[in-house]
Parts: structure tokens; sequence; C-alpha cells
């Protein structure tokens, strides 16, 4: 719009500037209405039109779709709904993956040294992703209030040397009460656990993920950092209306603690790996990526904790720190995406930890876990199944 008004400014010469000014200002203003039908197209999840597809299983029990029909019962529906969470969604025939499956060969391994690198790395973005996160819950650090998303609240904190700062999202079990709900409505922790380490539920609760891939273990000597797993991982991201496909290497870590005091907390946190470590890497990745080019993503902190208080109550936090390098819009449109990223993301865990939709068999982080062995963990009681280059003591 604001094109066509400046074409016809130019035709009509030096003597319509009120009309040019009058064009121009009705182009700004389409602009606008654009793009937030765009935000909405993008990251928001349909809700007046839902009816009986997956979203449907996405919507806390007991409440209402349009219309006035009630969400099934997670027992009436438990079977089909863990299908589709099972089952990754339909795939694009013309995908790199689809095109060279042969090309995703277990990886070759490398020397101690770069394994204890990624280990350090790792353990430096859970470090890091823990005191940011205290930090909020506490309401110290620099951390604001910076708006809600519904029943997420987000808060952000400048961020030195990027012009995007950080944001952390927090939802809880009061937020998310109607006032028809009860008090229980609580998911189980090992739910959310199981939820948060599966590839095949990442992919409804996190709109812009295609898939993990496992490049290095990380390994530190001397009996350092002995309570975390951690992993080189390759993540492939998808393409959406803003940005193209892109690929992420990170150092990805994972831990488990349970306090004295009855506190207990699950962590994922990566980072983004210098690029010194990405090219020693290039070769796999661009196996994985099926030889297309794809630009790097640059994350310099992500983390999705979940913590259950001793009488209960279980808090779901993510933290976001990208350059959004991928995304070619002005500053406050891609901090609005980003916050209706964080947002999404952790209504839809919440919402299927809380229903039960959680994997049939183990959670597993990776698209291609190799016949790894699984390991139970135990949590608050309960008990699920993890496999995968992630798994948590």
């Amino acid at each position: 719009h604001v094109c066509c008004g400046a074409c016809i400014s130019v035709a009509m010469g030096s003597h319509a500037r009120p009309i040019r000014a009058a064009v121009a200002a009705a182009g700004l203003v389409a602009a606008s209405v654009g793009w937030h039908a765009l935000r909405k197209r993008i990251w928001e999840r349909p809700s007046q039109e839902a009816s009986a597809d997956r979203q449907t299983y996405f919507v806390p029990r007991g409440s209402s779709l349009s219309g006035g029909s009630k969400v099934p019962s997670v027992s009436a529906t438990a079977e089909l709904a863990n299908a589709a969470v099972v089952m990754p969604p339909d795939v694009d025939s013309s995908s790199a993956l689809d095109r060279a499956p042969e090309l995703l060969s277990s990886p070759v391994s490398m020397h101690p040294e770069e394994e204890e690198e990624v280990a350090l790395l790792a353990d430096d973005a859970l470090t890091q992703a823990l005191a940011h996160l205290d930090a909020c819950a506490a309401g110290e650090g620099g951390w604001a209030h910076y708006e809600d998303h519904g029943d997420v609240k987000i808060s952000s904190l400048k961020a030195p040397g990027s012009s995007l700062p950080m944001f952390l999202g927090v939802v809880d079990g009061p937020s998310m009460l109607s006032p028809s709900s009860s008090s229980s409505a609580e998911p189980r922790l090992a739910n959310v656990a199981a939820v948060m380490f599966s590839h095949a539920c990442r992919q409804f609760w996190d709109p812009t993920y295609q898939s993990n891939h496992f490049l290095i273990p990380g390994r530190a000597r001397n009996g350092r950092i002995a309570d975390t797993s951690s992993a080189l991982l390759c993540t492939l991201l998808k393409q959406t209306p803003v940005s193209s496909e892109s690929v992420w290497v990170n150092a990805c870590t994972a831990r488990h603690t349970l306090s004295s005091d009855g506190v207990e907390r699950v962590t994922l946190a990566a980072a983004s790996v210098p690029q010194s470590c990405a090219e020693q890497h290039a070769d796999a990745v661009g196996r994985l990526c099926g030889g297309l080019q794809r630009k790097h993503f640059i994350t310099r902190l992500w983390a999705l904790d979940a913590v259950r208080a001793a009488d209960g109550q279980v808090r779901l936090s993510m933290l976001l720190w990208t350059d959004a390098n991928t995304i070619r819009l002005p500053t406050f449109m891609i901090k609005s995406i980003l916050t209706m990223l964080v947002a999404s993301s952790l209504r839809s865990t919440w919402r299927m930890s809380l229903a039960g939709l959680t994997p049939k068999g183990n959670s597993c982080m990776v698209a291609d876990p190799q016949g790894q062995e699984p390991r139970k963990v135990q949590m608050s009681g309960h008990t699920f199944s993890m496999s995968g280059p992630l798994v948590l003591g």
C-alpha cells in the first residue's frame, strides 16, 4: 500500500502534496493492520474455531469450546491423544530429511578435549540459566515485567551487546485455574519432564522446532560436572512466515535435583556454541541438512525449567535470549514474535502435561536415538522412561 501510494504521488506531481500525505497515511494504517493479522497467523493457536481436531487436546479439562461443547475427557481420548503425540506430524516428501535418510548415520567419535569443551559450555549455559531464573523469581537482577499473554507472565532483562532483551515467561497453577476449576489442577512433574524431553512432543509445543540430532557427547574429566548430562546437538528449525529454514548447533544439558525441603526441579538448558566449535562439525551438520544451505540460528541462552514446591504447586518457566538473526523485521516486531513464541510454548507444554499427553514409550530428545538403552526416572513418586544422549539421574 505504501509503495502504491508513492507511485500515485509521483504520477500526480508536486501539486498534490495533501493527496500524497493522505495516501501514505492510509498505506501505513493498512500495513499496521496487516502486521497484526500476520502475528495472529504465525503464533496464536486457534481457539474459537477449535473443533474435534488435535488442537482440542491442548485446552484444559473442563473448559468449553466455541458453541458450548466440552473438551473430551482424558480417559475417553487417551489412546487417540497419546497416538497423536507419539506419531510425528506429516512431513513434506520434498524435505531434506526425506530425500536423504541414509545421511543420518551415527556420529564419529571425537577427541576427549572436544567432549569436555561441550560439557563445560553446556554447564555454563545451565549455570547462567538458573541464575536468571532464580533472580527473576525473586524480583532481582534487573528483571522487570514486560507484558502478559493471557495466563503467561513475561519479564524482560536488557542484554549486554544485543538489541534484543532476554525474555522469561512463567506459568503456574494459580494462573491457569478458571473459577470453576479445582485447586488440584496441577500437572505431575514427571509428566512435565516427559513432555519437555520428548522430540515428538516438542513438535507440538514448539512452533519453530523440526528435529534434534546428536553430534557428540559432553564428558567432563576428573569428576567435574558429575550431576549433569550434556551433548552437542544439531537442532533443525522449520520455515515460518517470517524466517527461512535454519540450523542451531548448541551445547545442551539437563539436570534433576531434589532439595532437603522437598523442592524438586528439572531444568533443560542450551546455548549456541562458538563458531570454531560449529565449524568442526560442519560436514555432519551439512549431511543432516540434506546438503541444503541453512542459515545458522544464534540463540545465546535457552532454558525450560519446571519446579515443584513442597506444597505441590508446579511452576513452569522458559528463558529465551536470541539474536533472531534469521528474521528480517523491525525490532519491535521481533520482540512481539519472541514473546508470543515463549507464551505459546509454555501454554502448550503445561496443557499437554496436565492432560497426560506424554509419549507411550520413552522420552527422547533426538529424532534418531540409535537404540540407546532407556533409563527409569523417579519424580515425586511417579516414574517415566528416558533414552537418548540426555538423561536425568
